[in-house]
């Protein structure tokens, strides 16, 4: 018999009915127990619409369920909101599962966050635990490790870890040595690092809500985890994501799922080896770019559509 998965899990939708209809879907496969439900304001009609369509499917909720709605009337912006949001969950409760609507997860997502979560939660060397894994050629020895910075698309983490992080631009010189200064990272990692900072200093743009945290817990010399399968599938490269509009050269999003019982790594260690991959992944070399035959047969396409 099916008792529900009983880690409370967030869910952070807006505007797209589509993608909330595939996370509900998820929520009542795996009988989520408690559920907390995070959206914004809408800016304009069709947000609203779209938003009201959302929040009906959210009412269809048939399984036992306890599920908070941390609504805003006003339209604060996706980072605002999401940050705002997650410290009263995390005022709540002391860990949780992150999931936005666009990043759908695999079953074995569940199990594996529940097993770490509890592995971890007196551990303050980890900060967190990702589920995407984009990195395939790259065989780890155990069933996950450790890195700097993995990507916080269906995350999960602790209340510890959730308030320990600061205001990066708040302190940004500060910030801008610290970074510079550590050896955690590489050098072409750290200068990425700092030159993201410079441009939002430059743009007065506010800092997004995943790379203050992720930044933050960096500073601290925290790791993250990472699976060693890729767990979430992110649908949501659209013009109307607020920062995935454009999609990714290489990632196809498939999922495979993790085999239980898991194998531990030895030691909390920063793979070296898999960070710098993953780095690359993101920002590959102008010589990556030359050389890869993929990505020029992907111009091509463009250009004769």
């Amino acid at each position: 018999m099916n008792n529900g998965f009983n880690v409370p899990i967030v869910i952070i939708f807006f505007n797209r009915p589509d993608a909330v209809r595939k996370q509900f879907e998820v929520m009542r496969e795996i009988r989520c127990r408690k559920l907390y439900l995070i959206a914004d304001g809408p800016r304009n009609q069709e947000d609203s619409r779209k938003l009201d369509e959302c929040k009906k499917i959210w009412q269809q909720i048939d399984w036992e369920c306890d599920a908070v709605t941390v609504y805003e009337r006003e339209n604060l912006g996706c980072d605002i909101r999401v940050k705002t949001g997650l410290d009263l969950v995390f005022q709540q409760e002391e860990q949780a599962i992150i999931l936005e609507d666009d990043c759908i997860a695999d079953k074995s997502f569940f199990p594996y966050c529940r097993y770490l979560l509890d592995k971890y939660k007196e551990n303050e060397s980890i900060s967190y635990i990702a589920g995407s894994n984009q990195i395939r050629d790259y065989r780890m020895q155990y069933s996950y490790d450790y890195i700097m910075c993995a990507w916080t698309w269906g995350w999960a983490t602790w209340r510890r870890a959730w308030q320990a992080q600061t205001d990066i631009m708040a302190s940004y010189d500060r910030s801008c040595q610290m970074l510079q200064k550590t050896k955690q990272l590489s050098y072409a990692e750290r200068r990425n690092k700092i030159k993201l900072l410079e441009s939002y200093k430059q743009s007065g743009q506010m800092l997004p809500w995943d790379y203050n945290f992720i930044i933050s817990m960096m500073l601290q010399d925290k790791v993250s985890i990472v699976p060693c399968n890729n767990l979430i599938c992110n649908c949501g490269f659209s013009m109307d994501a607020t920062h995935t509009q454009d999609g990714i050269e290489g990632y196809d999003g498939k999922t495979e799922e993790i085999k239980t019982p898991l194998i531990d790594p030895p030691e909390v260690r920063a793979n070296r080896k898999y960070q710098e991959k993953s780095f690359r992944f993101l920002c590959p070399s102008l010589w990556t770019k030359v050389r890869d035959k993929e990505r020029w047969k992907r111009l091509l396409r463009r250009v004769w559509k």
